[in-house]
């Protein structure tokens, strides 16, 4: 069973290398990232395509959206790693299940 797991991100909490292992993460374990900007969602395949999504579209809110088995676990991934000293915000984590 698939699950869905979405979040939003503040630009002003973005750390763009904690991102970058955040993608590493769902990637090694075969979720679908999503990030979903100014009523668009973008399908995420390549790293380059996050960091251009991302650098692009500074300071606005992001929801970042991962579809997979165990999604839950990347989202405690980027919450909890210690990529950086700084601490990850996350704002309004939901789940659906399919």
């Amino acid at each position: 069973m698939n699950t869905i797991v979405s979040f939003k991100i503040s630009y002003k909490n973005c750390v763009l290398a904690k991102l970058i292992d955040f993608y590493s993460y769902c990637d090694k374990k075969g979720l679908n990232l999503y990030i979903s900007y100014r009523n668009k969602s973008k399908k995420i395949t390549q790293l380059s395509e996050m960091l251009a999504t991302l650098l692009t579209n500074y300071k606005q809110d992001f929801l970042i959206i991962i579809e997979g088995k165990n999604p839950e676990s990347a989202l405690k991934y980027l919450a909890f790693s210690g990529t950086t000293g700084k601490k990850f915000k996350i704002l309004f984590p939901s789940y659906i299940y399919i």
